[in-house]
This record gives C-alpha cells, structure tokens and sequence, in this order.
C-alpha cells in the first residue's frame, strides 16, 4: 500500500503537473475556504478517483463547524478499502491534522512506520496525543479511524 499526505497547496503544486494517477482523498472546511481550497476544488472536479470530505478541524461540536463523526470515519474507510492497491494521497488544509489522522490509520493498517509515531503529552492536560513528522493527528477522527482496526 502506497500513501502520501499533503497541504491544500503542495497537492495543488502536484495536480498541475499533471495527473498523479492516485486515489485522492480531501478533507475541505465547511465554514470557510481559502483562495488556494477553492482553486484546488475547482481543479479536482476533473478527477473521478476522489472522495471530497466537508469536515472542519475540530474536536469538539462547535456550530456552524463540522467535527468528526462515525459517518465520516466509515466514508474514509471504505474509500480506502476500495483503493487499497492504489496510490492514495491525503490532503487537507495545511497536512497535518486531519491528513495525520488519516495517514496514522494508513499506518497501522499496512504496519509501516510505526516507530516513527511518537506519544506526546498534552501541555492542556487532555489525554496524549501521537505524532509523526508533520502530522499531528486531529484526536477525535484519529480515534474513530484506529478503533475501526480492533
């Protein structure tokens, strides 16, 4: 299983170089969107292997936000155990949290990497939280993903 996870704007730099012959998975805000968000959401209306996810980076309910839920997490997953023996890219605003959520479940179910992942205490403190290079996992939709592994 290959995977990579990108910023809104590095995948924008890679989709206009042509077509990266993956299964794109893109998480979009759904309060507000950037001028690069729109730009690359109007870019990926040409591309028929995607999933576009409205979800905000957040883990508590906040209206108008949208948080992770259960039905988001079995969309994520079932997109990719149906492109499992694709290339699958994972991007989200800046590429860390909602990207590492995901990137983190990619992960534990190919069983690589898993030593770069390191446990973190939450200076606030919540309960910790992992982290792996520039991903740094929303905790409530990094949950959902990893429970489904169980």
């Amino acid at each position: 299983m290959k995977y990579d996870g990108y910023s809104h704007n590095d995948l924008l730099q890679i989709l206009k170089k042509g077509d990266p012959n993956a299964a794109l998975l893109v998480f979009f805000n759904t309060v507000h969107m950037t001028p690069i968000d729109k730009k690359l959401y109007e870019k990926l209306a040409m591309y028929k292997n995607k999933i576009l996810i409205r979800l905000d980076d957040i883990e508590t309910f906040t209206p108008p936000a949208t948080c992770p839920s259960r039905t988001h997490a079995k969309k994520i997953i079932d997109f990719i155990d149906d492109h499992r023996n694709e290339y699958i890219i994972v991007s989200c605003n800046a590429g860390e949290s909602r990207t590492g959520a995901v990137i983190h479940y990619l992960d534990q179910l190919s069983k690589k990497n898993l030593e770069k992942w390191k446990i973190i205490p939450d200076q606030f403190g919540k309960e910790p939280y992992y982290v792996r290079d520039q991903f740094r996992p929303n905790r409530l939709l990094d949950r959902m993903l990893s429970a489904s592994l169980k």
